[in-house]
């Protein structure tokens, strides 16, 4: 059988062809397809072409999706902004309340101290007024032993009634002391319930815009295909005329 190969030599360099003088060069590889351009590609070719509501739209849609953007920035900024007041607020929610019950603790405390107090200090003065009329009885009977015993008594029950003032002082000091400082908690958790509503509103308004930008880019892409089929049904009409 006579091969078809037989008029050719084919080599690692190439193909011959055994009836002609030189070597025959081997056929070029087929250019590479180049890849298609990503979106923001498209828009700036769209952008810079000579198709005038093309480039429009283009050109809108670009800024569009820059607004989208720094909208989207602003909106998650003024969120977490927002979380940031709203767990302040709690926080000093929770100190006010603290305050609040330390406030009653310390009274509650104070008062049963001053209570207390004025127990031991009217013991105190009893048997100092007991001692004090035995005295009075028969003074010149009464030893030095009894009047010292009188006075140490007498003594003990002043120290023990100005001890149950001091803490019925301490008692009504204390809640005001407690309030003053759970006024300030409170105003603080305010202030941070305002920054709160205020980022809020920042960030619904962050949220408009983005949406806004959304219908944007919707309403500039509709016209952009709408355009362009225009365009395409009016090349093809001028085709068929000719």
């Amino acid at each position: 059988m006579v091969s078809l190969l037989a008029p050719f030599n084919v080599t690692n360099t190439g193909i011959h062809d055994l009836n002609s003088t030189g070597p025959t060069e081997a056929p070029e590889a087929p250019a590479a397809v180049p890849a298609l351009p990503a979106p923001a590609d498209s828009l700036e070719l769209l952008a810079s072409s000579e198709d005038v509501g093309a480039a429009i739209a283009a050109l809108v849609m670009q800024s569009q999706k820059e607004l989208r953007k720094s909208a989207r920035l602003g909106r998650d900024a003024a969120y977490t902004a927002l979380e940031a007041a709203q767990r302040e607020e709690l926080a000093h929610m929770r100190e006010a309340a603290n305050d609040r019950f330390k406030g009653s603790l310390l009274q509650g405390g104070f008062q049963l101290a001053s209570a207390g107090a004025s127990f031991v200090g009217a013991a105190h003065s009893a048997k100092a007024e007991a001692a004090q009329n035995k005295i009075n009885a028969a003074p010149t009977q009464a030893s030095a032993q009894t009047i010292s015993g009188q006075e140490v008594l007498a003594d003990k029950a002043a120290t023990w009634n100005g001890r149950a003032k001091g803490f019925e002082a301490a008692a009504t000091l204390a809640p005001a002391i407690a309030n003053f400082s759970k006024d300030r908690e409170e105003e603080a958790a305010k202030a941070a319930a305002n920054r709160a509503d205020k980022m809020k509103r920042v960030a619904e308004d962050h949220s408009d815009d983005v949406k806004d930008a959304d219908d944007s880019l919707k309403k500039c892409f509709e016209f952009l295909r709408d355009w362009l089929s225009a365009k395409d049904a009016a090349r093809s009409a001028a085709l068929h005329r000719a």
